[in-house]
């Protein structure tokens, strides 16, 4: 719902209805749960170290990344083999 801003008349605030913020607190607690059970079994370190590479991984997307004129979003590597490229449309066996 809008409702009008107490520090200036001219803007509107915007708020949940009821009814948005009880699916808002189940996905909220869905979410929750996810993530516990997918850190299950990671120490602190774990964590760390998984946001610090996570970090860098976005890093490679920032702008200064994707002027290259050879970057492909679709290409697929092999982490195994550094030289086995291939584009998300060809098939491949696992």
């Amino acid at each position: 719902t809008r409702q009008n801003c107490t520090e200036d008349r001219r803007k509107k605030t915007i708020h949940p209805t009821e009814k948005a913020d009880e699916v808002w607190q189940r996905a909220s607690a869905i979410t929750r749960e996810i993530r516990d059970q997918a850190i299950q079994g990671f120490t602190q370190k774990d964590l760390d170290d998984l946001k610090r590479l996570c970090s860098r991984i976005h890093g490679n997307f920032s702008d200064s990344n994707t002027t290259d004129s050879d970057f492909n979003p679709c290409r697929v590597t092999n982490f195994c083999d550094d030289e086995t490229e291939t584009s998300a449309t060809e098939s491949q066996s696992v």
